[in-house]
């Protein structure tokens, strides 16, 4: 039962608006914040330099565009089309082809119609362009239809 209530608070937590800004606001605030660790850059221009030192070391990078559930058919178009600048520019700056995504940031959560044709315009796009495309499993309640 303490599992239950603990994952259950930090579910919650995770969900806070406040926090979100919090963390948006000071997170990436200076070299030493706490998310500089885990997010390369708060925009693919900033991503790209740091992708091309981690790559300079041998190992391979994987890109994502920031998000999930999204409340609306608009932001998940946005993302989409986000995803797809991302895409150009990375193809642009030379730097490897790979992109993980979430489906409820393409919409899944509004319906699943909204996130394939999303994510088949991503792939689609992908595919020109000789990218690989990670979807990235998220909460329990996405396991299935993520499968």
């Amino acid at each position: 039962m303490l599992d239950a209530v603990s994952k259950n608070i930090f579910y919650m937590l995770a969900r806070s608006g406040g926090l979100k800004s919090l963390a948006s606001r000071y997170g990436m605030r200076t070299d030493t914040s706490f998310a500089r660790r885990f997010i390369a850059g708060e925009s693919i221009d900033e991503a790209i330099p740091a992708a091309r030192a981690i790559e300079g070391t041998g190992l391979t990078v994987t890109m994502d565009l920031l998000g999930e559930s999204v409340t609306s058919s608009t932001a998940a178009t946005a993302a989409t089309n986000g995803y797809m600048d991302v895409m150009r520019k990375i193809d642009e700056a030379g730097i490897g082809k790979n992109v993980s995504l979430k489906l409820t940031q393409l919409g899944l959560d509004l319906d699943r119609t909204t996130a394939l044709e999303n994510l088949r315009m991503i792939v689609h796009h992908a595919r020109a362009c000789e990218f690989f495309v990670r979807i990235d499993m998220e909460s329990s309640s996405h396991v299935d239809v993520t499968l």
